[in-house]
């Protein structure tokens, strides 16, 4: 899954965030940005082909799932809560950006799936959300 265009999107649109990355910069993400958050990570989650619709040839569609973690620090309260009040305004800007808008190499406008908290730790709340939209693999 090409996440460069999703990435390149968020970017744009989220002037909140300060960083903005992918699933390599996920795995180093505790150690390498605890100075640049608020961020986000765009992470490929799964694709789910749907049967094919052709009887001489392949016509399917493939759901595509993806995630954006949010990382956002706040000092001021060690119980999260004010984490979690800067987190509002950073999800309204990643909604607002990702959906209805169509991925390069995709045909399906985004759709939210999904938000859960990850995990809070060290004064830095984790939150995922989830987008779907899809693609048609095609060979007649």
């Amino acid at each position: 899954m090409d996440i460069v265009p999703i990435i390149a999107r968020i970017q744009s649109q989220c002037p909140l965030l300060r960083s903005v990355g992918g699933a390599a910069e996920f795995t180093d993400a505790s150690l390498a940005l605890k100075h640049q958050l608020p961020a986000a990570f765009v992470l490929p989650l799964s694709d789910e082909p749907q049967p094919n619709r052709l009887d001489n040839g392949i016509s399917q569609r493939v759901n595509r799932r993806f995630g954006v973690v949010l990382a956002v620090k706040n000092l001021r309260d060690a119980s999260g809560a004010a984490a979690l009040s800067d987190l509002v305004p950073l999800r309204s800007q990643l909604i607002d950006a990702l959906l209805g808008w169509v991925p390069d190499g995709l045909t399906d406008p985004c759709e939210y799936a999904a938000g859960r908290l990850l995990e809070l730790s060290q004064q830095v709340l984790w939150w995922q959300d989830d987008f779907l939209t899809a693609f048609y693999l095609r060979k007649v």
